[in-house]
């Protein structure tokens, strides 16, 4: 087996990248595309991100999830079954396909043109072959070609997109950057797999298994995309921009705590398959841990920051974006333990009826909440719904995992990182009062340094301490 050392390296990179470009680009789209543009480009992209899913079904979950369990049997059943669960992914493009074409001159509205570009995500999500290199274990190739495709489409913005009329012209990018990066992969499938024919009942029999995780990924773009479109349905552009534009914010870090997930999947099916259950309880409380520690510092440290980082980051226009993130950066704390559970003990412990009514009843709230409180309140409606539906998932996700979770191993932590946070976070709100300098970078730089060093100063002398003192109770036993 590959070190898992190695694979999170990789994946750890590529989720750098994807924390780093929007650190770039989207300063520069605020300030050239706009707030509103932007508020349509993510109106259309969601919709598009619906028919992809449609597309791709749950072969983000389930292909990767099978291919770990049949890596070890050869090159020719690797083959069958991947070529299998290809043919019924490329089915779906072609019917997908033609429903998004048949359906946009019903809802395209004034911008058309930029739903019809926006096929160009929908044709990349059809032919992404990413969870079949996920599922081996091949996270270099992934990487690499992310990196390219990724330093490629910020260089394409800055070169072309200068004013709001460019709106075209970003989709194009994002979009055919999208799909060139799918292309991609394509090209190393021979060093893997042998083409062959496959028979219908042999594509037929993935599709149950598959439709079961597809209902998740449905109503997880429920609570995760539905905002964004009914936001751009019931209230403004602008409203849709901001709230976009935070959620960016708050994404941004949850890359580098997904990617422990992404990386874990494909090793705790492999475990499950031979029954090694104390590995799998090891490395799923070991990463509930790592995660809230990362989860609580970065939602305690963007709270803390976010009137001095929202003007120099977008400008001084987008002072709403910092209204919603003083309640949006709470999902980090959340999301950064669901994404554990999920990815690391229900799905690939096939855990997927319990999967399904988690995310299936959250879906069905956030949609309720935005649909009441969108209306009233605009993005802040949006930021409450979502709120509500991730703290659903997290108590649903719990307790269908609580024969895996220590609560001995997770409350301690869990309770020194959440003090240390809120010692953070009252530290920097006085400093911030109280500090004189009016540069907002240097304000910033001075921030997050001391905010880090006061967060790692408690957790890790608290953490040390507590390693101590349960040494010294088993020698005093002894």
């Amino acid at each position: 087996m590959k070190s898992i050392k190695k694979n999170l390296i990789y994946q750890s990179a590529y989720q750098l990248l994807m924390v780093i470009s929007p650190l770039i680009t989207s300063p520069y789209i605020a300030r050239t595309l706009g707030n509103e543009m932007y508020g349509v480009y993510s109106y259309y992209y969601s919709i598009a991100y619906y028919f992809g899913i449609f597309a791709i079904l749950g072969l983000a979950n389930y292909g990767n999830r099978t291919i770990a369990k049949v890596k070890s049997e050869g090159k020719e059943q690797l083959s069958k079954t991947f070529l299998q669960m290809l043919v019924m992914q490329i089915c779906m493009l072609v019917l997908v396909g033609i429903v998004y074409f048949v359906g946009v001159p019903f809802w395209g509205g004034e911008y058309k043109s930029n739903a019809i570009i926006e096929w160009m995500y929908i044709l990349s999500v059809g032919l992404d072959v990413s969870w079949f290199y996920f599922g081996i274990e091949e996270f270099k190739t992934t990487t690499q070609r992310s990196f390219i495709v990724k330093i490629g489409i910020i260089a394409c913005i800055l070169l072309f997109v200068k004013n709001p009329s460019d709106l075209n012209k970003y989709t194009i990018i994002m979009a055919g950057g999208m799909l060139i990066s799918s292309l991609i992969l394509w090209v190393q499938l021979p060093k893997y797999i042998i083409f062959e024919k496959v028979s219908v009942n042999d594509v037929v029999q993935h599709i149950k298994p598959n439709l079961a995780l597809f209902v998740p990924v449905v109503s997880l773009a429920l609570f995760h995309y539905t905002d964004k479109i009914m936001l751009g349905a019931m209230s403004t552009w602008q409203e849709l921009g901001y709230y976009t534009n935070s959620d960016k914010i708050v994404n941004i870090p949850m890359g580098l705590i997904n990617g422990l997930g992404v990386v874990m999947l494909p090793r705790i099916s492999a475990l499950s398959v031979s029954n090694e259950s104390n590995k799998i309880e090891k490395y799923v409380n070991t990463s509930i841990v790592l995660s809230l520690w990362a989860g609580i510092a970065l939602c305690f440290g963007i709270k803390a920051v976010d009137t001095d980082f929202i003007p120099f980051f977008f400008g001084k226009g987008y002072m709403r974006c910092a209204e919603l993130l003083e309640w949006l950066s709470v999902v980090i704390i959340i999301k950064a333990i669901s994404n554990v559970l999920r990815t690391q003990y229900l799905i690939p412990m096939e855990k997927d009826k319990e999967f399904n009514i988690s995310v299936i009843v959250a879906a069905i709230v956030n949609v309720i909440f935005n649909y009441i409180l969108i209306p009233i309140y605009g993005a802040m409606g949006a930021v409450i719904g979502t709120l509500v539906a991730e703290s659903i998932v997290l108590i649903l996700y719990c307790y269908f995992s609580k024969k895996i979770i220590d609560l001995k191993k997770v409350i301690f932590p869990g309770m020194l990182f959440l003090i240390a946070g809120i010692i953070m976070d009252i530290v920097l709100e006085v400093l911030k009062i109280r500090m004189s300098v009016e540069s907002l970078f240097v304000r910033l730089v001075i921030e997050v340094c001391i905010g880090g060093i006061i967060y790692c100063a408690i957790t890790f002398l608290g953490m040390f301490l507590s390693k101590r003192n349960s040494a010294n109770r088993k020698t005093g036993r002894s």
